[in-house]
């Protein structure tokens, strides 16, 4: 036995409701505004006759935030609502903002800020209806656009020997070409060693030094320096590149003696090789590698005495024949590498020859003849 007649209800959060009403009439209201439309009863019998009901308002509703035109000191921020609203943004280096932009009234929304500092900004956005309903969004972030920035390396290209070293430079600058102070550079090398490291002086220089690796051939190397960037500017790289030459050596010689020689199938010579310097000089304590093209030699490698010889034993073989002995001093990090050959004759032995026969032909003949004179003289 309820009875709701001849009311305004307006501006209600939940809208009307009435439960356990067994009889309940409501005519002739106004119910506007609420942000519950329907009215729900939990009763039967119930009597709803020539009410007026109108839309709810509510707040308005922000979506498709958005960040635009981003450069290196201005950003512009849009969004839309579901009903005319104010434009207002919160913004500034952290979540705490501190600064505040603004707009006029409408459903899709441009707020533009200027006069931005190189980093990352964090903002918001906020509208009100004309009921002074508020929305806020929730917390946004962007970047602003680094300045584009340039390496210049000096040398860009030079030469060193191998195991060399030198300093070389590296100038970072902005797009204006101005001179970056403070800022770290990075370098790394393909091979060899570099600084890892260095600071940007006042003139934006930072200089490292470079060792060349151990090289035994010409080998090319490349060195980087790279600037990672940071809030106010871009990153940026450069290569240089350097030859590594070997260390020259010193010229050597390297003979065999005797350089030509004949043995009998099966017999055995002594060969020497002999190292020395441009210069004449012997060349003690040097490997010597030998080789032969038939019978053996004994021992292959040695190492030269202080008089820069190595002596080897060559063993014939059993059959007549040409041979050719080699031998090689590899070089090392001072001495260049030489070779040298020799050439021998195996041969056999003339039939019935006896080694005792040139023996008796001395003392048959030549001793009796040299007695001879001998005697005439007295």
């Amino acid at each position: 036995n309820n009875i709701l007649s001849n009311n305004r209800v307006r501006n209600n959060k939940w809208g009307i409701g009435v439960e356990n009403g067994n009889l309940l009439v409501i005519s002739h209201n106004v119910i506007e505004n609420n942000s519950i439309r329907d009215i729900e009863f939990d009763g039967k019998n119930s009597v709803f006759e020539a009410n007026v009901y109108t839309t709810a308002r509510g707040i308005p509703h922000i979506h498709s935030v958005c960040v635009t035109d981003i450069t290196q000191t201005s950003a512009t921020i849009t969004w839309a609502t579901d009903e005319d609203s104010t434009s207002v943004v919160e913004y500034g280096p952290t979540a705490a903002y501190g600064y505040t932009a603004t707009d006029g009234v409408t459903t899709n929304h441009r707020v533009d800020l200027s006069n931005l500092s190189p980093g990352t900004y964090h903002f918001r956005v906020l509208s009100t209806d004309s009921e002074n309903n508020l929305e806020i969004s929730g917390d946004f972030t962007f970047t602003t656009i680094s300045l584009p920035t340039s390496i210049t390396l000096e040398p860009s290209s030079f030469s060193l020997v191998s195991g060399g070293s030198r300093e070389i430079t590296a100038i970072l600058r902005d797009n204006g070409g101005n001179p970056l102070s403070g800022k770290t550079i990075s370098w790394s090398t393909t091979a060899g060693t570099i600084t890892q490291t260095s600071m940007t002086d006042n003139l934006g220089r930072a200089t490292a030094t470079f060792t060349a690796p151990v090289v035994t051939q010409m080998e090319n190397v490349t060195i980087t320096a790279t600037f990672a960037g940071d809030a106010g500017y871009g990153g940026s790289q450069e290569n240089a590149l350097c030859t590594v030459s070997p260390v020259p050596s010193t010229p050597t010689t390297l003979t065999v003696s005797p350089s030509s020689f004949t043995v009998r199938v099966g017999g055995r010579i002594t060969l020497t090789a002999i190292l020395l310097d441009n210069a004449g000089n012997p060349l003690p304590g040097k490997q010597i590698v030998w080789s032969t093209t038939s019978g053996s030699i004994e021992p292959m490698i040695g190492l030269t005495d202080n008089h820069g010889r190595m002596e080897v034993t060559f063993f014939a073989p059993s059959v007549s024949g040409s041979v050719e002995i080699g031998v090689m001093f590899q070089g090392d990090s001072v001495h260049a590498r030489s070779q040298a050959i020799g050439v021998g004759t195996v041969s056999q032995p003339r039939p019935g020859t006896r080694p005792w026969i040139p023996v008796a032909v001395i003392v048959i003949i030549v001793l009796p003849t040299v007695f001879f004179f001998l005697r005439r003289k007295r």
